[in-house]
């Protein structure tokens, strides 16, 4: 026999094999890093009422203070001449309730407040006979532009309130005017005059 020849050459790259079956799953890898917060959720419904506390502790008694009025009347039937400047101030001698902050002069008609305060003050005054007049109230001999009462034509009563505050020693008196006549106050209750103290200043 004689010797090998020399080697040929490589021949082409077979087609590739059929893919083997899936290996088996590798270990788990580590935790990764926690993620940033996600974006706040919306608020839920409110919960259920929770039951009633307990009362608290009563609290100090207050300081009782006395009420300060004055209620005076003229129920005689008395003539009041009037003119229409200086106004007439009504007498108001009956059915006086006044407390001890409230004093009245000798002839009835100027009343003084001794206790600062905001007062009501409220009044009427009647007549028989219809006439044509004004009434207001005096404070310190001034007349309060808030207690003027002037309907104009002839008017059997007037009557309104108003509040003011009074500083102690203040004075206050009813009364009227007009064209020069003379007025005839009705019996029982021909003018009333109120004053009520409502609060401290």
């Amino acid at each position: 026999t004689g010797a090998d020849g020399a080697t040929g050459p490589t021949g082409a790259t077979g087609a590739d094999g059929a893919t083997g079956p899936t290996g088996a799953d590798g270990a788990t890898g580590p935790t990764g890093p926690t993620g940033a917060d996600g974006a706040t959720g919306p608020t839920g419904a409110d919960g259920a009422t929770g039951p009633t506390g307990a009362d608290g502790a009563t609290g100090p008694t207050g300081t009782i203070i006395d009420p300060v009025i004055g209620f005076a009347q003229n129920n005689a039937g008395d003539s009041i001449a009037i003119v229409l400047d200086p106004p007439t101030v009504i007498p108001l001698p009956d059915q006086q309730t006044l407390s001890p902050e409230i004093t009245v002069d000798g002839s009835n008609t100027v009343f003084t407040v001794n206790e600062a305060g905001l007062y009501r003050i409220a009044y009427y005054v009647n007549i028989v006979t219809a006439d044509s007049f004004a009434s207001e109230i005096l404070i310190n001999g001034t007349v309060n532009l808030a207690s003027i009462v002037d309907v104009g034509g002839d008017i059997n009563s007037t009557s309104t309130e108003f509040f003011v505050t009074l500083a102690a020693g203040d004075t206050i008196s009813l009364a009227v005017l007009g064209e020069p006549a003379t007025l005839e106050l009705s019996s029982g209750s021909g003018a009333v005059l109120v004053i009520q103290q409502i609060g401290l200043t």
